[in-house]
């Protein structure tokens, strides 16, 4: 038996209020529809985007994605017309290299948060914006 993967969901008041993040910006496919269910692929991730009021109304949950080029996430998004309004103002710069050496940036909408994250093959530096354009 091998675990393959998690698949989280995010609670919408509507479903069909993710797709425009999901689909539109991030570039996943709706691989699944039924009643208060659209399920999204790209790649190996796969998320839920459900319709449940009450869960919906509380704290959006936050959701790490590892790729093994961030860089070239970036430059796919940050072309995207909607990049300004679904980019984490903390890095309107860029990524940022963590404590925990890895380069990170986040998107998100009304009901989700993604954290896109690279692992840094080398030793940790202050992960100034400068850096990743290097």
């Amino acid at each position: 038996m091998h675990i393959i993967r998690t698949v989280p969901s995010f609670h919408y008041l509507d479903a069909d209020e993710g797709l425009p993040f999901f689909v539109n910006y991030l570039g996943f496919r709706i691989v699944h529809q039924e009643a208060g269910l659209r399920v999204v692929e790209r790649g190996d991730v796969r998320f839920h985007l459900e319709t449940n009021r009450e869960y919906a109304s509380q704290l959006p949950p936050l959701v790490r994605v590892e790729t093994d080029d961030i860089r070239e996430l970036w430059a796919e998004l940050s072309t995207n017309p909607q990049h300004h309004e679904h980019l984490h103002q903390r890095f309107r710069n860029g990524p940022e290299l963590r404590p925990w050496n890895a380069w990170e940036f986040a998107v998100k909408d009304s009901q989700a948060c993604i954290v896109f994250q690279q692992w840094n093959p080398r030793s940790a530096t202050d992960g100034k914006a400068e850096d990743f354009q290097s």
